[in-house]
């Protein structure tokens, strides 16, 4: 019964499953992801300023050339202040001034890579918004060919009853 109401509504709306496709393309285009190969990608092209040095710094802040930078850097404050400069350098033990830095770059860098973390959480959120409704679109495809296989098999079942029927007639008047 709500297969015959289902297929009543598809036939009255004349929708087509290509029709359901480019309408979710259309919603995705204008909310900025790239359809490509079955897959969807967010497309940042109307970023702030800020946005984008928040991403760098991000990804900047969460990468090993970053570590490694940084940990050149300990290592030669450290080195130029003890060492070479006989703890007489511009910050002797315990590195008063040093500690201040890497004080700072933490308050700047910490909220810099949340701001940019949010909009990444918001991304997949999209994403997954995105999914869920390409997977209504794929089960309504499902159930259009559920229909339309259903319609074909009682087509085919009401042609052989004919053919039968024709043949029966034929072999009476033979």
């Amino acid at each position: 019964m709500e297969q015959d109401k289902l297929a009543k509504e598809i036939d009255k709306e004349e929708v087509t499953i290509e029709d359901l496709h480019k309408d979710l393309e259309n919603k995705l285009k204008d909310m900025g992801f790239i359809f490509d190969k079955r897959k969807f990608y967010f497309h940042d092209k109307d970023l702030s300023l800020g946005e984008k040095i928040a991403d760098g710094v991000a990804k900047f802040g969460g990468s090993w050339l970053f570590i490694i930078i940084f940990g050149l850097f300990l290592i030669s404050w450290i080195t130029l202040n003890v060492i070479w400069l006989s703890n007489r350098g511009w910050d002797p033990y315990p590195f008063i001034l040093l500690n201040l830095i890497l004080s700072s770059v933490a308050a700047f860098q910490a909220p810099v890579i949340m701001m940019s973390q949010n909009r990444a959480a918001r991304r997949e959120k999209m994403q997954q918004e995105i999914l869920v409704e390409k997977d209504i679109v794929d089960f309504n495809q499902d159930r259009l060919d559920l229909i339309l296989d259903q319609k074909e098999y009682e087509m085919l079942k009401d042609m052989n009853e004919r053919l039968k029927r024709i043949e029966k007639r034929l072999d009476k008047k033979r």
